[in-house]
């Protein structure tokens, strides 16, 4: 902390959420096509599907590999041309509207937290991991949002990269860039990263705050701008992040905005991007409702609501029985999109917490699966609500565990035997098997395999040299 650095409190606070109205499916052709061209992500089931689409459509915005869509103009004649044909899953537009909502909590007669609090921080437990060398190091985190500014507190963004469409009409802004304008300018995406990964030694301190610091400071965060913030965004955007962020391996995706109806090729991105092994964290919403927004409620995405300092539930909070963690998102400290400190409320900032969580739990133990990082967050969370998993609360306040150190062992009487059709099985055996876990296998230095078997383990789907030179 340094001294006689000048705070600049905004008396305005970020947005509650970013929020999608609407949705279409193929059930809706005849309003969705009305027109005689129209934008649409068509998802098909195989590769004479892709090859279907290629050829029937006007123009190819986008073929998106990793989620198995393509985003192109057709018009009512493809349309129908496609719409029957049995290697098409489905057909959406890709216009689905998304609003940033305005912050409409009470928060002016707060007053201003000193020092003593980075109450969020230390209800998360975040410091406790900090002072053992765990900050997040080495994982990817994409922040699908407004995009993140470069501002001191956040020099740890690696990539920025922008989905969205110029307005032409806007003659003085250009919305493709990669830069933060939500919040009528005051910035979205630059809070939530904030909450994820400050890193120690911004400018945003004086004697009474301390510099703003991010659950895990250490993370590699990735700016992919979905929705600029001076105009809607659409569900395309979202879609065509997610696939950016399957094909280049993103650890964690978090996503701070909401859609407000079931949309198929939303869900399909978030299905391929969960199967790819992401974990992805969602705000649960902001109007007070018990049921989350999309894609907060389905059942593979890690639903967040938002707690206050008091620990109860936040009066705008969304609930339901898909939410699995609360965390303090009433009043956070954070930066705007000038990097200036300010307070933020809304779903859109409990979800990075836990995001920031699962970066520090994925540093710490790289070999466990997503499911048994998630069963870290649900043991340990501070139980608030009725006794078990409840719709206000989920598991209870997102906390990390105690620490406790894996000591990794070498194998013994390592083979590989029966090699054929890409197949091969590994046998071996354990120094220890009293106090044998699990095994870890890491293929080419990247693809990591565990099993709890303790003898062999057949692996499958090889490539055709992957032994070559080991026999």
């Amino acid at each position: 902390m340094k001294n006689g650095t000048f705070l600049k409190l905004k008396k305005k606070t970020l947005l509650l959420a970013i929020c999608l109205t609407g949705c279409w499916s193929m059930n809706y052709a005849p309003d969705v096509f009305a027109k005689q061209s129209t934008d649409v992500m068509i998802s098909y089931k195989n590769e004479e599907g892709k090859t279907d689409i290629l050829k029937n459509v006007s123009k190819v915005e986008k073929v998106l590999e990793q989620v198995g869509m393509v985003r192109a103009t057709v018009n009512e004649q493809q349309i129908a041309k496609l719409k029957n044909n049995n290697n098409i899953e489905f057909i959406n537009t890709s216009l689905t509207k998304m609003k940033i909502a305005d912050d409409t909590s009470e928060k002016s007669s707060q007053s201003i937290p000193t020092f003593t609090s980075y109450w969020n921080l230390n209800y998360v437990k975040a410091p406790f991991f900090w002072r053992n060398g765990y900050l997040g190091k080495g994982v990817k985190v994409a922040v699908i949002d407004t995009g993140i500014n470069n501002v001191p507190d956040l020099k740890n963004v690696v990539k920025r990269i922008s989905f969205v469409k110029d307005n032409p009409k806007t003659k003085t802004i250009d919305e493709s860039d990669v830069w933060d304008r939500g919040n009528y300018g005051e910035g979205h995406g630059t809070s939530v990263a904030a909450v994820i990964g400050a890193q120690i030694g911004g400018k945003t301190f004086n004697t009474s705050i301390s510099d703003i610091i991010g659950v895990a400071p250490n993370v590699q965060l990735y700016s992919l701008k979905y929705a600029d913030g001076t105009k809607d965004g659409t569900v395309g955007e979202i879609i065509t992040a997610i696939n950016w962020s399957i094909k280049y391996k993103m650890d964690i995706i978090n996503i701070s905005s909401s859609v407000y109806e079931d949309d198929a090729g939303l869900k399909k991105a978030i299905d391929k991007a969960v199967k790819a092994g992401i974990i992805i964290v969602a705000s649960a919403g902001n109007e007070g409702s018990n049921k989350p927004t999309y894609p907060a409620r389905y059942n593979n995405v890690v639903a967040v609501s938002s707690i206050g300092k008091d620990k109860k539930i936040s009066k705008f909070s969304n609930t339901g029985t898909s939410i699995d963690f609360a965390a303090p998102g009433d009043y956070i400290p954070t930066i705007n999109s000038k990097g200036e400190f300010f307070y933020a409320t809304g779903t859109s900032y409990a979800a990075p917490h836990v995001t920031g969580l699962l970066a520090l739990l994925k540093e710490k133990y790289p070999y466990s699966s997503v499911t048994e990082l998630l069963q870290k967050l649900k043991t340990n969370a501070l139980d608030l609500g009725i006794k078990g998993k409840d719709s206000k609360y989920g598991y209870g306040l997102a906390q990390l565990p105690k620490l406790y150190n894996s000591v990794l062992k070498d194998l013994n009487d390592v083979q590989i035997t029966k090699v054929k059709d890409h197949q091969a099985t590994i046998t071996y055996t354990v120094s220890d098997p009293s106090s044998f876990k699990k095994v870890i296998m890491i293929i080419n230095g990247t693809k990591t395999i565990s099993t709890k078997k303790s003898s062999s383990y057949t692996l499958k789907n090889l490539d055709d040299n992957i032994f070559e030179g080991q026999r």
